[in-house]
């Protein structure tokens, strides 16, 4: 958690106090959704990102390290945080908690990849990674903005947003993908209080991806 979230829970449990109403503090994992206000917003970059390998020709490297490749990346589909946060929030056992919450089903990137690459038309890739488990296949904000003009040419040919690039952060996917840790968090609190839902990450993936479509953003 930064300094920053720690303030502004402490703030909120002081008011909280002093006002007497309750709170719920929820902390999510890497979250999936769209929204056109968050560039840091992974299943845009990684829809984008596959769009431009398929153009080229070029398959669907993994563009992190192996060890992100293989640990287990909790992933927070913004319904699923929706529906938690409604369901905790008119909880009167949940009041003045703490839960993490994620979609439940322990997904890791060599897992899900393959799904993503099916969706996009992609041939079966073997990723390959270096002996040293910590260097990326890509550096994402290096290549990435090379292939602007690229996407400019998509754009016209397709009749997609010219400017999604700008609704980018390569640096937070690449840091992502690139983790020295894996982001596994501890979903036993929420089952405790009663939470009992599970989602299923790749079809989020699979729902982003659709309205992104549906939106313009990257090519049906």
């Amino acid at each position: 958690m930064s300094f920053m979230n720690n303030l502004q829970e402490d703030l909120i449990k002081e008011l909280a106090q002093k006002n007497n109403w309750n709170y719920v503090i929820t902390r999510p994992s890497l979250i999936i959704g769209i929204s056109k206000a968050s560039a840091m917003n992974f299943a845009l970059n990684l829809a984008i990102y596959a769009a431009v390998q398929k153009e080229k020709g070029e398959p669907l490297i993994f563009p992190g390290n192996a060890f992100a490749w293989n640990a287990i990346t909790d992933h927070s589909s913004s319904l699923t945080n929706a529906r938690f946060q409604l369901w905790s929030s008119t909880n009167k056992q949940t009041a003045n908690q703490v839960f993490n919450i994620h979609d439940g089903d322990k997904v890791r990137f060599r897992t899900i990849w393959p799904k993503i690459e099916e969706y996009f038309g992609f041939s079966h890739y073997e990723q390959k990674f270096s002996e040293d488990k910590t260097v990326p296949n890509l550096i994402l904000p290096e290549y990435m903005p090379k292939q602007n003009e690229l996407w400019e040419q998509m754009a016209k040919r397709y009749n997609i947003d010219a400017g999604a690039f700008e609704l980018t952060s390569w640096m937070f996917m690449h840091i992502i993908v690139n983790l020295p840790f894996s982001p596994e968090g501890d979903l036993s609190k929420a089952r405790i209080y009663g939470w009992t839902t599970t989602t299923d990450t790749a079809a989020s993936y699979t729902q982003c991806f659709d309205k992104l479509k549906a939106m313009k953003i990257i090519p049906k």
